[in-house]
């Protein structure tokens, strides 16, 4: 007997343009989750308006109310320790079998209804992991919009020196990728003894001790889709923004790609023609480059299209997914304050 699809949600603390906010929130609703969780961490009354009229989207303006509510207190000022409370504010709140805590850029990709694979399985896991994919352009694609492109896949399993397929940018990668390379996890609701994370939960400590690592399994029929700044100039804006956030000493020593990236981008945060040309080397692809990862099988097709999920919200029509537009629409942002 076929087993019922469970449901799942997810939940994303965001602060970013309304196109990619709406493109994820239909894409998600059309591929079958419960509830899309937004919290808009600058509380905009309109875009929360704009975004419930996506089915399923419930959508939480991030002011000093609900931080007194969250925390009975300020708000936190760290970003991460601001997606952490919102996402078990999420995890309490589900009424959802299962909840992916995701970003505004990360968007689900699946072969199959993701509810029928959560449906089977095991009561003993609790995490579902989704694999990351990391978007790139291709250097043929000469107008490209803010989902164009094919996906990386990551390769340190297998290609232990990165140098074969990335040169001298292998230094600033893991495993070939420019971003978190760690994926997400489907967290099964209703758990007690679980700490929401960024990437997973961790278990709570009782008397001192550290309760039972939650068990995870890999999703056959899942993927994360990455699209890790949304034109050029909005990933040199957000890798600027990075480096003027303090960050632990030992995490840095974790992520040393990461670490000599940020040291890149300190070195040249006044030199925006050697960013661009930098963002260039690494996230636009060649036709050779295209043809040597195609053939090492590391080169994934786009198996998602937001806008699908726009038009069958009837939100299509009112947005410009061109990467020109969004771009005026941050230097506008950017010169106005916001």
């Amino acid at each position: 007997m076929q087993a019922t699809p469970a449901s799942w949600s997810v939940v994303a603390t965001v602060a970013e343009r309304p196109e990619l906010l709406l493109a994820f929130a239909a894409h998600h609703a059309l591929l079958g989750a419960h509830r899309i969780h937004l919290y808009l961490d600058r509380p905009d009354p309109d875009l929360k308006a704009r975004l419930e009229q996506v089915p399923g989207c419930d959508v939480t303006l991030c002011d000093d109310a609900h931080w007194k509510r969250l925390t009975g207190g300020s708000r936190p000022k760290p970003v991460e320790a601001r997606q952490i409370e919102n996402a078990a504010d999420a995890y309490r709140r589900s009424d959802a079998d299962w909840l992916a805590h995701l970003d505004g850029d990360e968007f689900i990709s699946c072969t199959r209804a993701l509810g029928i694979e959560l449906a089977h399985v095991p009561g003993a896991f609790s995490l579902v992991h989704l694999d990351v994919r990391e978007r790139v352009y291709l250097e043929r694609d000469t107008d490209p919009d803010l989902f164009s492109g094919v996906f990386r896949k990551h390769y340190k399993a297998r290609f232990g020196n990165q140098r074969h397929v990335l040169g001298d940018l292998a230094r600033y990668a893991d495993g070939g990728f420019f971003g978190h390379a760690v994926g997400k996890c489907l967290v099964r609701t209703g758990r007690k003894g679980l700490i929401m994370g960024i990437h997973r939960p961790r278990p709570m400590r009782t008397e001192g001790r550290r309760m039972e690592s939650p068990r995870r399994i890999t999703a056959s029929s899942a993927v994360l889709l990455h699209f890790d700044g949304l034109t050029e100039r909005h990933w040199i804006g957000k890798m600027k923004r990075y480096c003027t956030l303090k960050r632990p000493e030992g995490d840095m020593r974790r992520a040393q790609a990461r670490r000599r990236l940020l040291e890149f981008f300190d070195a040249h945060m006044h030199d925006d023609a050697a960013l661009l040309a930098f963002h260039r080397r690494m996230k636009v692809l060649s036709k050779p480059g295209e043809r040597t990862l195609r053939a090492l099988g590391l080169i994934e097709d786009a198996a998602i299209d937001p806008r699908a999920g726009l038009a069958h919200f009837g939100l299509a029509d009112s947005l410009d997914l061109s990467a020109r537009s969004f771009d005026r629409a941050l230097a506008a942002a950017q010169e106005s304050g916001r």
